[in-house]
């Protein structure tokens, strides 16, 4: 598991910060469909990311004309069939982080006091 820590603090962010918790200890079904979408979409998107680089090197592959490099071929459906997994998540992403900002906002108040 990797874990992001930003040092750079502001009252915008404490505020948000302490809203997710809230929301972790609260109402944690929300808040694990909400990390676990995210995941989700980061993992597609690393994935799409490491097939376009694939995709970079076998253009640059001198040894094979462009239309016969079969690995170029599979690499390119491969990226084609990410990115429509990537739309499609986008959408479950955001639909998710809506119902998930709108909860936050309900306790706007209470993580201002505590930040």
């Amino acid at each position: 598991m990797i874990k992001i820590i930003n040092f750079s603090a502001t009252p915008i962010g404490l505020i948000d910060q302490m809203r997710n918790k809230i929301i972790e200890v609260i109402d944690k079904k929300t808040y694990d469909s909400y990390m676990s979408s995210e995941k989700e979409l980061a993992d597609i998107l690393m994935e799409k990311n490491k097939v376009e680089l694939n995709i970079l090197k076998e253009i640059n592959n001198k040894d094979l004309e462009l239309l016969d490099n079969q690995n170029l071929v599979n690499y390119l459906d491969e990226s084609e069939r990410l990115s429509l997994n990537v739309k499609k998540f986008e959408q479950q992403t955001k639909t998710v982080k809506n119902k998930f900002d709108q909860h936050k906002n309900t306790y706007k108040s209470q993580s201002e006091k505590v930040a």
